[in-house]
């Protein structure tokens, strides 16, 4: 007699037609029950939660660090973020940075940003106000050896406090995986429209960056999932001819409210003379459902 085996899916599988359980007048076990129905429908809405909530593995620019990774959010999803920045410059003054921000994933691999930042206090607010549209193109997902790489444009229109020209930036990204962390790289250039005698008109910056689960086996596994560790070092051209760069280093954690918001928070020292001496920021995420 053949052997019959019980399939992981629970249905009676046989390699004989006729013999078996249903050959020896055995009944096929009932699955369709309204309990399972339900219990079917509720991990399928746990598992949607869960997906959902990888989101705070999604960096962006600011949010608390500098670094982003090569990835959008999803398809026909709105995101809206807010930034609250400050920065102690030292003999320069402090300033503070309200950022409010809406994302769009308005095609496959691919978002649109639409952003306005304001500056207050004694430091340098040149620019504030300005309309900021940016977007955001993953080429390629993550593989077995390449890392995942994404396009960044973006404009500035001066549209804010003593601004002059459009601004038009262009950045790489290149994100990989490494068991349970994260590596990344980008590098972007900035073409200022209205440059003076004493300012470069092309600026280049660079950020190289990581993120981790807060687990380390220190923190019980879902206290880890929830919870986002970042680090990066990034180096910015000055606008100004003959000044030395910025160089800072950071450190940050993202942390999932729910399944839809994410709170961040960040710091930050500078390394260089024209760098602030430190910074802090925090930030809120909410995504919208998808349509």
């Amino acid at each position: 007699m053949s052997s019959t085996s019980y399939a992981l899916c629970g249905a009676w599988q046989s390699t004989d037609a006729q013999e078996g359980p249903l050959a020896a007048g055995m009944e096929p076990p009932r699955f369709l029950t309204p309990w399972s129905i339900l219990g079917a429908i509720v991990g399928l809405v746990l598992i949607a939660q869960c997906v959902w909530a990888a989101d705070h593995r999604n960096l962006e620019e600011g949010i608390p660090t500098a670094i982003e990774d090569a990835y959008t959010i999803a398809f026909r999803s709105f995101e809206q973020q807010t930034r609250l920045n400050y920065e102690d410059d030292g003999e320069r003054g402090d300033i503070f940075r309200l950022e409010p921000e809406l994302k769009w994933g308005v095609i496959k691999n691919g978002q649109l940003e639409l952003r306005a930042p304001f500056f207050i206090g004694g430091g340098d607010r040149e620019g504030s106000g300005d309309l900021e549209l940016e977007g955001l193109y993953t080429i390629n997902v993550e593989t077995v050896t390449l890392p995942a790489t994404a396009l960044r444009l973006g404009f500035a229109f001066p549209s804010g406090e003593d601004s002059e020209g459009v601004d038009t930036t262009v950045k790489g990204i290149l994100t990989k995986g490494v068991q349970h962390a994260r590596f990344h790289v980008n590098a972007g250039v900035t073409h200022v429209g209205a440059a003076d005698s004493q300012e470069r008109e092309f600026r280049y910056k660079i950020a190289l960056g990581a993120d981790h689960p807060l687990d380390f086996g220190l923190f019980p596994l879902a206290i880890g999932l929830d919870n986002l560790v970042i680090a990066d070092v990034f180096v910015e051209q000055s606008a100004l001819e003959g000044q030395d760069p910025l160089w800072m280093g950071e450190l940050g954690i993202r942390h999932q409210l729910n399944p839809w918001s994410v709170l961040a928070i960040g710091a930050g020292a500078g390394f260089s003379r024209v760098a602030p001496d430190y910074s802090l920021t925090i930030a809120y995420q909410y995504a919208f459902p998808v349509f």
